[in-house]
């Protein structure tokens, strides 16, 4: 009977450990790039309208928690002379959900939207063909690189492994793809 009893407490106590350890340990949210909004210059014009004369140097695109749902946003930063501002827009649907000032990073550089020759949507999937995944991307970042190439860089999670792909903006070209365990 002992033995018994025993074994159904240690049994019962694995599962609400294991059950708290699964609410406890939060993984990003995948984001479904297919249903959101992704015209650079409704972007900008949003941004523009909280940052007037702010030049954009760097759009991320992560979820967050937003009204109590993961949802998938821009975190947008741009600079003015010798300050910054962040805004940060829900993607679907460009509405804004927060924004701040910042301090300026003295090596940003403006984005030049003309310059972008390759939407977010097909980065993506030229990021899933060149690192071999399906798997929607968890991040994604737009900004002029320390060589000064327009990239994008997407982060995918694949088989317990992190794959992050830079790709040209201006061209579609790979320029790096990274593993880490």
């Amino acid at each position: 009977m002992f033995k018994k009893t025993t074994l159904l407490v240690t049994t019962t106590s694995l599962m609400i450990l294991t059950g708290c350890q699964n609410k406890t340990i939060s993984k990003p949210s995948l984001i479904d790039y297919k249903k959101i909004n992704t015209d650079f210059k409704q972007i900008q014009e949003k941004y523009n309208k909280e940052a007037p004369d702010y030049q954009i140097s760097e759009i991320n695109l992560e979820t967050e928690r937003v009204d109590k749902n993961r949802t998938a946003v821009y975190e947008i930063e741009g600079f003015k002379d010798k300050d910054a501002m962040d805004v940060t827009l829900k993607a679907n649907n460009l509405a804004k959900v927060r924004h701040k000032q910042d301090q300026p990073d003295m090596n940003e550089q403006a984005i030049n939207f003309d310059k972008i020759k390759l939407p977010i949507d097909k980065a993506i999937e030229k990021a899933q063909t060149y690192a071999n995944v399906k798997s929607n991307p968890e991040e994604l970042s737009l900004k002029v690189n320390k060589k000064g190439t327009l990239t994008y860089e997407v982060k995918f999670e694949e088989k317990h492994q992190e794959i992050e792909v830079s790709i040209n903006a201006e061209t579609g070209d790979k320029i790096s793809i990274d593993y880490d365990d």
